[in-house]
């Protein structure tokens, strides 16, 4: 009977573990990532090669952003709400990869996905992973 319990507790554990999409988890989670990412998500910290950078956190253009279901985004930058990005926004096929697409542009903004639970956002621009001699920028939010 215990051999058979350890033996689905052992199971349980490593479905549990292989369910975390993203590196820094959550590890298991009831909700898509679609439905985690809805909402209100504000700059908290910018992370230069993983230590904080106040100056860059003043300086990031991203201030907050709004994820709504039906796939549109809003960013205002800078804190003021008159100057805004607006346009649509999609997960990658994996879920890995974040895609905004401004309505006024015809650009992609890429960000990889490093965490996303119900309240907290980390992100790396896309842009910053090319160089190996530039720091890599992570940009977490927190869900307000």
């Amino acid at each position: 009977m215990s051999k058979n319990l350890l033996i689905v507790s052992l199971i349980l554990t490593l479905t549990l573990i292989a369910c975390s999409t993203y590196d820094e988890g959550p590890f298991f989670s009831f909700y898509s990532p679609e439905v985690r990412i809805t909402g209100t998500w504000e700059i908290d910290l910018v992370l230069s090669d993983d230590l904080e950078s106040r100056s860059l956190s003043e300086e990031y253009p991203y201030k907050k952003i709004t994820f709504e279901e039906n796939n549109d985004f809003t960013i205002e930058l800078e804190g003021s709400t008159t100057n805004t990005i607006n346009g649509t926004w999609d997960f990658s096929e994996d879920k890995y990869d974040l895609f905004l697409t401004p309505n006024y542009e015809d650009i992609l903004i890429q960000f990889e996905v490093k965490r996303l639970s119900n309240k907290e956002l980390w992100v790396i621009p896309h842009s910053e992973k090319k160089s190996t001699t530039e720091p890599i920028i992570e940009l977490r939010y927190i869900k307000l």
